[in-house]
């Protein structure tokens, strides 16, 4: 079906219209590019000529798009390994917190046992008095209690070098990817939609000759895609909206192309909080059977106060009766990368030399 003339069209389609339907075609990773006017319009070939290599503007490479987005991804990598070392360190700084929570119990209770009439009666029975002062704090400092978060905090340290090691390893593999990304990928390309459309066929401008037809005059439109835009990730099968589910006169003028699927967006620092939930959850009820909760709330407040909007907070409720809003609720869920990653990455060095 050939798209009728703009002026005879109803509403008539005026320059605004076009650039609304330009728009909605390229909506997506695209960026429009409306060609022709309501003075003024081209043909398939001649759209094509300025669109499409080699005289146009954009690039059509399908095989250098899959290869940007495979160097692409490369960075995605060292986003995933982050949140997991950053996942795995919210863990063990809670597992850290539950074992200081328990020292801090059990002296509580051994100061209250040396002051009882119990232990002054033994004590002062005993002839051994160091002896027997020593035994007493040993038996409650080696509690099964005591132990058991012990053990813990050494599983915790065992993972946190392994997923230290692994972010280490992360860069050295796809620091050079991302550099050839960068150097290579910085064309603008044309953008392709669902069913392979690249070339929007608005309206007819000077005649009613079809877009195919050398005198033709049409206002058309195409897509530019600049890889950058997709920095982190693999692009999309489909780069722009295309026609689907497009309402409205414009039609497809001719085209196929094919790409990789696309994943979604990560969120470093709201990823490391979704697979660490669970655990430090369980960890920070267990501080707080303690009585003990301010171990928790005292570093958060002293994170925050260093480090700012830089520190990946944990929003969790899991102490009753404390001000949690005011150490965990101003942190920003949506932390960039841009701060957060040098943090993770500098610490992660960190823990691989220290052990």
């Amino acid at each position: 079906m050939e798209a009728d003339s703009c002026h005879l069209q109803e509403p008539k389609v005026e320059n605004a219209q076009m650039r609304t339907q330009c728009d909605a075609f390229c909506e997506g990773q695209g960026v429009s590019l409306l060609i022709g006017s309501q003075t003024y319009g081209f043909s398939l070939s001649a759209s094509e000529e300025i669109c499409l290599p080699p005289l146009g503007v954009l690039k059509h490479d399908p095989e250098k798009l899959r290869e940007c987005g495979s160097w692409s991804s490369a960075f995605r990598e060292i986003e995933v390994k982050t949140s997991q070392f950053i996942a795995q360190l919210t863990v063990f700084r809670a597992t850290q917190s539950l074992y200081v929570a328990t020292l801090r119990n059990i002296t509580s209770e051994i100061q209250a046992y040396v002051a009882s009439q119990e232990f002054a009666v033994t004590i002062s029975r005993a002839v051994d008095k160091v002896g027997v002062l020593t035994a007493a704090v040993k038996e409650r400092l080696e509690a099964a209690s005591t132990a058991l978060v012990e053990s813990d905090l050494r599983k915790e340290i065992a993972t946190l070098r392994l997923r230290a090691t692994a972010l280490q390893a992360s860069l050295g593999t796809n620091i050079p990817l991302i550099e050839r990304f960068l150097s290579e990928c910085n064309d603008l390309h044309v953008g392709v939609g669902p069913s392979g459309e690249y070339l929007l066929d608005i309206c007819a401008q000077e005649n009613a000759a079809c877009l195919e037809n050398p005198q033709s005059g049409h206002v058309t439109c195409c897509c530019a895609y600049h890889p950058f835009s997709s920095f982190g990730n693999v692009p999309p099968a489909a780069l722009i909206n295309g026609i689907a589910g497009f309402e409205g006169w414009a039609r497809v003028a001719a085209g196929r192309l094919l790409q990789g699927e696309g994943e979604g967006v990560l969120d470093i620092c709201a990823e490391s909080w979704t697979e660490a939930a669970p655990k430090v959850a369980e960890i920070y009820a267990k501080v707080s059977e303690t009585g003990e909760s301010d171990v928790v709330t005292a570093r958060a407040q002293a994170m925050k106060a260093q480090y700012g909007s830089a520190y990946c907070g944990f929003p969790l409720d899991a102490f009753q009766g404390t001000d949690n809003d005011g150490v965990f609720g101003s942190v920003n869920v949506a932390q960039s990368w841009q701060a957060l990653l040098p943090v993770a990455l500098a610490m992660s060095a960190q823990f691989v030399g220290e052990f």
